[in-house]
């Protein structure tokens, strides 16, 4: 009967479409809770150190800037507003007493260098740094003595003067690209002042205060002869086109490397210490044709270069990619060519621009305030506002592969999922896609005036789409009656924060230390395990006994082995108790297995020792025996060798099967514990390379959330044809192919 509804099954499935251009998923809606900023137009969210944190953004029908910090605890789905910045700035100010740096005044900030939305942010380690935007000052700025403005003096690009009290940041949104005024009759007309900056302010997350730039402090990260040899013509040449530099125009002063004042630009981190300022709008809704560069390693912009493109954050998007470059976004939404362009910027090769040559089947959408968000070197996420013939308007979300350029929608807005959502930010400690909004809301409606909301959070789990970043090896518990207080309070401050957790965190792994020391005295061990791959393993048998008396039964551990011949055999490979420890310390290359055979005998000579055979390959009772000592799950990686994609293959293969095995002795022993840590291991695991693989090998464990996690990324993942067609596919076991077959066929 099996037979015969799989048959009738795979008929039936061939009927459909095999192909599957969108994910099966469904956004999840939480309510914030706490205290939510209020609706703002242009603020930034920056994900850093597993919270998010909103800045700046004007009020909606008011002149009034938000100054101050909300942070976003993504597990408790809670707003905070950043307060008590006198008490931060003391410890801050202490703290960094030696190094004789200060925090900012809050108070005198307030007045105008806080007061900016449309700017960008840039996270860059624990600091969160703001470039430009516009800014409505609460007292008249010295013009004489504002080292950013001065430059600019004789251009009106400094004034954004509009009547009435709502503003129309992107005029044309409204009036599409109409004539625009001029910027003499826009000064003369409209009396009402707005700044444009191009000065950076930068926000440190541990203490929660304002710091100067030039505070933070950057060791020499690299050693590129390239860029040092052309830094100087680089930084004092303006080249029209920027895949040329002009190495034979005078030397510039200094000044005219500062950027333009500018809002609505775009900016990313890349090549680990600088930050990139890519185009923007000014007064008139004219585009900054404008590339700067800051390097954090010396506090100086360092280049700056003229564009033939338009760009800005209405038709734009950047984010940086791991290989010294960054990917660039952009379409013409109002201009007859309808197209979008991608570029890549090469930091390498003095930041050029090389545009991509896209392919016919490149199918990413034109967006309006497109996002782009990087999931992995092979995976973009892009955000943003789809508008069909009729002039509706509805989210999108797409995925997109760089190196294939094949894109996939995620989802849209439907009548399932309604609402303004904005500001998206991937989460790297939960493994999500989060937007910012609020589900009552119209997008046709609210769109058009540029502002958000905060009250919800939208999630979308990278997981199930079978992209999870965390390939993590090691899991951390505690074997003893242990307990300590629990340190995750949202309430408390990041830097008394990380204090509590740093006490718990010594504490356990001065337990963990004690373990090892008992697991690196040779004295104390009393048996020998003997694997099937004939490798020795010294052990305490009254410690495994009390931890884990299943696993003595079970391997008969506490006989004598009656093989006598097996004992006085030679052929067998001692593994010190040193080496189980430090076994992951792959940089240290001073510290080697001990696996010759005279230790061996010299060891057994000295003390009485039995040997005991058991059932499983070292592989897998190095990691059991070092759990037992010190509640540290932990594999040993071989992917630092393996440069083949067989090789890769096989490494992931090696770890999944080992993490089964110690499943299977947690299930069949007793052991909650190290069932958990494997069980752990194994989720963090799963992406749409391994799912197959994890799939083949649990079947039989009876593991039914790893099971519908690995279902689920294989829906997402693959369509029908692609996935009977992968190498996997073809190399796991028949009756794990009649099962996927039968849960992912739609009947």
């Amino acid at each position: 009967m099996d037979l015969e509804k799989y048959i009738s099954d795979i008929k039936k499935y061939k009927k459909l479409n095999a192909y599957k251009d969108k994910y099966e998923i469904l956004p999840e809606i939480h309510n914030c809770a706490g205290n939510p900023p209020p609706p703002l137009m242009g603020a930034s969210t920056t994900f850093i150190n597993g919270r998010v944190y909103l800045f700046g953004g004007k009020h909606i029908n008011s002149s009034t800037i938000n100054t101050e910090i909300y942070i976003f605890y993504l597990e408790s789905k809670k707003w905070k507003q950043v307060n008590n910045y006198l008490n931060n700035q003391f410890l801050y100010n202490e703290a960094q007493r030696v190094n004789r740096v200060k925090a900012l005044d809050q108070e005198s900030l307030a007045k105008n260098a806080l007061r900016r939305y449309f700017h960008s942010a840039v996270a860059f380690k624990k600091f969160i740094v703001f470039f430009g935007g516009i800014s409505i000052p609460q007292t008249e700025p010295d013009m004489k003595k504002s080292h950013q403005l001065k430059p600019y003096l004789s251009t009106s690009s400094k004034i954004f003067s509009i009547k009435g009290k709502s503003l129309p940041v992107f005029k044309m949104i409204m009036n599409s690209q109409s004539s625009l005024a001029s910027r003499k009759s826009i000064s003369k007309n409209l009396p009402a002042k707005r700044l444009l900056l191009n000065d950076i302010i930068v926000f440190d997350t541990e203490y929660n205060v304002w710091v100067d730039v030039k505070n933070i402090i950057t060791p020499k990260l690299y050693t590129n002869e390239k860029f040092s040899n052309t830094s100087k013509s680089l930084n004092n040449t303006i080249s029209r086109n920027s895949n040329e530099s002009s190495n034979n125009q005078s030397p510039i002063k200094l000044e005219v490397m500062l950027p333009q004042p500018r809002y609505a630009h775009l900016s990313c981190l890349i090549n680990q210490d600088k930050m990139i300022v890519i185009g923007g709008q000014g007064l008139a809704e004219e585009y900054i044709k404008e590339f700067n560069v800051y390097d954090f390693s010396t506090h100086k912009w360092v280049c700056k270069k003229i564009l033939d493109i338009d760009i800005s954050c209405y038709c734009s998007a950047v984010a940086s990619l791991p290989n010294e470059t960054a990917l660039l976004y952009s379409n013409y939404l109002h201009s007859p060519k309808n197209k979008v362009v991608m570029f890549t910027i090469n930091a390498s090769n003095n930041f050029t621009f090389d545009q991509s040559n896209l392919k016919k089947e490149f199918n990413v959408p034109i967006f309006v305030f497109p996002s782009m968000n990087i999931i992995n070197s092979n995976c973009i996420f892009f955000a943003g506002v789809l508008s069909d013939l009729n002039g509706h308007q509805k989210l999108s979300v797409w995925s997109y592969n760089p190196l294939t350029q094949v894109s996939k929608e995620i989802f849209s807005s439907s009548d399932s999922l309604k609402g303004l959502w904005k500001n998206p930010i991937v989460s790297s400690t939960t493994q999500h896609f989060i937007m910012f909004g609020d589900s009552k809301k119209k997008l046709d409606k609210e769109h058009r005036f540029l502002h958000n909301s905060f009250t919800q959070c939208m999630e979308i789990s990278l997981t199930i789409l079978g992209l999870s970043r965390l390939n993590v090896i090691r899991s951390d518990t505690t074997l003893c009656e242990f307990n300590y207080s629990e340190t995750e309070n949202v309430d408390m401050e990041l830097c008394a924060l990380s204090k509590s957790m740093q006490k718990c965190s010594d504490i356990l792994e001065s337990v963990q230390n004690l373990g090892f020391l008992a697991l690196s005295i040779n004295q104390l061990n009393d048996i020998w395990l003997e694997t099937t791959d004939g490798k020795i393993i010294p052990i305490n048998s009254t410690l495994l006994e009390t931890r884990a008396k299943a696993i003595c039964n079970s391997w008969r551990i506490g006989k004598s082995i009656e093989n006598e011949s097996r004992k006085n055999t030679g052929s067998y490979s001692y593994i010190n108790n040193d080496s189980i420890i430090q076994i992951n310390e792959i940089n240290k290359g001073m510290v080697q297995k001990k696996t010759s055979t005279s230790q061996l005998i010299n060891l057994k000579n000295s003390i009485k020792v039995d040997r005991f055979l058991v059932p499983e390959a070292s592989e897998v009772v190095i990691p059991l025996v070092k759990f037992l000592y010190s509640g540290v799950l932990e594999i040993a990686p071989i992917l630092s060798n393996a440069q083949t994609n067989t090789q890769v293959d096989f490494a992931k293969r090696r770890v999944i099967t080992i993490l089964s095995r110690l499943i299977f002795i947690g299930q069949n022993t007793d052991l909650p514990e190290l069932r958990s840590a494997a069980v752990l291991l194994l989720h963090q695991q799963i992406n749409s390379d391994t799912a197959l693989y994890i799939l083949d090998t649990v079947h039989k464990l009876k593991l039914p959330e790893i099971e519908a996690l690995c279902l689920r990324v294989i829906r997402n993942s693959f369509n029908y044809k692609s996935l009977q067609e992968s190498y996997v596919w073809n190399n796991i076991s028949e009756s794990t192919r009649y099962f996927v077959e039968s849960k992912i066929i739609n009947i």
